[in-house]
């Protein structure tokens, strides 16, 4: 059945620019199946805020673009430039499933969640997130 697990590039605090996290599209609906459910955007305008928790620190991960790609492209590493980081955030947004209308600033930190996707050969969904440290506790 496999596991979720984040890119071996990536730090487990989830501190750099960019990190990617990994899961199964599974049949029974765990792993990463209920990423599936943020291709609606009503959905993901409802629940498109959560916590990711690290033994280091908790996270708010904010859905900022769900897009289909080819799991034969990589995804960025990290982001030399302002320009290249620039680059990616207009392309999610020119390719996102959902319109999210988020803002995200230069240095914010970004996860994309990756999972297997069937809508052509070799397909991922991913759901690209910005990350924050404030308290998610309450309403938001």
């Amino acid at each position: 059945m496999g596991a979720i697990f984040l890119d071996a590039r990536d730090t487990s605090d989830l501190d750099g620019d960019i990190m990617v996290i990994y899961g199964h599209t599974t049949s029974d609906g765990t792993m990463f199946a209920p990423l599936e459910q943020f291709r609606d955007e009503t959905f993901c305008e409802e629940y498109g805020r959560f916590s990711i928790t690290t033994p280091e620190r908790e996270l708010l991960a904010e859905i900022i673009g769900v897009c289909l790609v080819s799991g034969s492209e990589p995804y960025p590493e990290s982001f030399e430039t302002v320009e290249e980081r620039t680059a990616f955030l207009n392309w999610v947004q020119a390719h996102s499933i959902v319109n999210t209308q988020k803002e995200v600033d230069e240095d914010t930190p970004l996860c994309i969640l990756s999972t297997c996707a069937y809508d052509f050969e070799d397909a991922r969904l991913a759901v690209i997130c910005k990350l924050d440290e404030q308290s998610i506790g309450g309403t938001l």
